[in-house]
């Protein structure tokens, strides 16, 4: 993994380094940057793969085009095998094949990839610059045109506020779709000009006018009879199975959380048939509601993993400041806290994890998805509704994947999904019938974790906004401090029930909370010199 930047038009080697300095917590092992007079490209690097020689940017054999990718190619071997008759490969890295394919693919090359990617190549022959984004969107990648017509990018959505000419106007539509549902859908951020390339999607830039465009949808429904549930959950048990081998592939120790529930449990499994003393990671906040510690030993005990477990207690300093600042764009999931916790004392140990995220989407549902009581909450919040906004859960599961990266990047830590690999998403998609995440896990798990009822992975917030961050969270619901755009009226009569325990109401608090803190924190970003 990696932070990747750019932008085209005139530049300065100071105005890369600040790109990079904002990144560098997604690369902290190498740097590298390209610079000419129509582009500017920067390459911040985790290395987990070919640590000799992968730093970026990558350059063709006769340096007309040059790469830089955030992510992992689970394919890339075969496609190099077929790419190699007829191209030099300086690296063995899976950028070099993607540019090499990219050659003779043009455009269409994102349509033959698998794995979580966020790319950008320059074409100096067409003088165009083509980003791209992995089908699912596990790597998140934000642009913005300027009124200039040069081409802004970057991995995270704060540092193009370090170009002069990305505003920071706020789009008060956004900002009102974020209050109803708890996230911005579609392309749209909280800022007028910032946009983010959306799953599966591409854009071409070329001579100040960038176009973007579909290169993958969720398939239809294959016109076949239904499958037999164990046939079925025998086709996904092998694909998950493949997903999870490819997500091995690391020339560094790789780990995996292990949350005690089925997804990380059945992961971890899987990852143990091919990983000896995998290292796993648990993560409790002291309470029996939270406390999956018991059923992950189970698993880590099966398996005998070399297993570590955390407490944690809240801090201020670190659940609300440090976290708001590792969150790229507004989205009020809790689970953000827990993920963030486990992500820094993980990083003691492994660069790789695996993770469970998405198991519950793609093979149960959304048995447990939020309704309409969060937008009820937030009712009178907001000083402007959203016009016919209404939630979608359907475009949930990409933000969260977005947050899941931002949270485990903030500490270095690569997080790769094998519930979400393409193949096996495919699969699912295309199938009449639903796979059954608890059928396939009883081959693998202890009978206490198959048949375990679902709980709240999220940290305990309604009991800390009460007690432990109380004062804190007091400091923030004021007049001077909430922005102009939140009703005070309504977020203290909120808090107030809250505090008393008259209600609950810590989802809502949250929002606000993390809303107000992140635009505190994007003021006075623009420091950029070249125009």
């Amino acid at each position: 993994m990696s932070g990747i930047a750019g932008f085209t038009g005139r530049s300065s080697f100071d105005d890369l380094h600040r790109f990079q300095d904002a990144l560098i917590h997604r690369g902290p092992d190498e740097q590298g940057f390209f610079r000419h007079e129509a582009i500017a490209l920067s390459h911040s690097r985790l290395s987990t793969l070919d640590l000799a020689t992968g730093r970026q940017p990558i350059f063709s054999e006769d340096s007309t085009c040059a790469i830089i990718l955030d992510g992992n190619i689970y394919n890339h071997r075969e496609l190099r095998e077929d790419l190699k008759r007829r191209h030099r490969f300086a690296t063995a890295t899976d950028a070099e094949a993607v540019l090499h394919l990219y050659e003779e693919k043009g455009t269409s090359v994102s349509e033959y990839l698998k794995g979580e990617f966020a790319f950008c190549i320059w074409d100096s022959r067409q003088r165009t610059c083509f980003l791209s984004r992995d089908q699912l969107g596990l790597k998140p990648l934000f642009y913005s045109i300027t009124p200039s017509g040069d081409l802004v990018f970057c991995s995270e959505l704060r540092p193009l506020l370090l170009h002069r000419g990305v505003q920071d106007d706020l789009d008060v539509e956004a900002i009102a779709e974020y209050f109803t549902c708890l996230y911005v859908s579609g392309n749209r951020t909280v800022l007028k000009s910032i946009r983010k390339l959306q799953p599966g999607e591409s854009l071409l830039w070329k001579s100040g006018v960038g176009r973007t465009w579909k290169y993958w949808t969720i398939p239809e429904p294959a016109p076949q009879v239904t499958p037999r549930p164990e046939e079925l959950n025998e086709r996904v048990r092998g694909l998950l199975n493949v997903a999870v081998k490819r997500r091995l592939t690391a020339d560094v120790p790789v780990g995996a959380f292990l949350t005690g529930g089925l997804d990380s449990s059945l992961t971890v499994a899987l990852a143990s048939e091919e990983c000896r003393r995998l290292h796993t990671f648990s993560i409790a906040y002291g309470e029996s509601d939270f406390d999956e510690f018991h059923r992950a030993r189970l698993v880590a005990e099966r398996y005998g993993t070399t297993h570590h477990e955390f407490v944690v207690l809240p801090r201020a300093d670190e659940v609300i400041d440090t976290l708001i600042d590792s969150i790229d764009e507004p989205l009020a999931d809790p689970s953000a806290i827990t993920t963030f916790l486990i992500s820094r004392k993980t990083r003691e140990f492994v660069k790789v994890v695996l993770c469970g995220v998405g198991g519950d989407e793609m093979l149960l549902g959304y048995p447990d998805s939020p309704d309409g009581k969060f937008s009820q909450w937030l009712t009178g919040v907001f000083r402007r509704r959203a016009r016919d906004t209404t939630p979608d859960f359907g475009l949930m599961p990409s933000s969260l994947l977005q947050l899941c990266d931002n949270m485990t990047m903030a500490h270095s830590v690569e997080a790769r999904l094998p519930f979400c690999d393409i193949d096996l998403v495919d699969e699912i998609a295309r199938t009449r019938g639903t796979p059954v995440l608890r059928q396939i896990a009883k081959r693998y798990l202890p009978e206490k974790v198959v048949n375990r009822t679902k709980r709240e992975s999220a940290a305990p917030i309604a009991r800390w906004f009460r007690n432990e961050l109380r004062d804190y969270v007091e400091s923030q619901f004021t007049h001077n401090r909430l922005p102009a755009i939140v009703d005070f009226g309504s977020v203290q009569r909120m808090w107030d029930e809250h505090k008393s325990g008259h209600a609950d109401h810590a989802h809502a608090l949250w929002a606000v909370l993390l809303l107000t803190n992140w635009l505190g924190k994007i003021s006075g970003k623009h420091v950029f010199t070249a125009g």
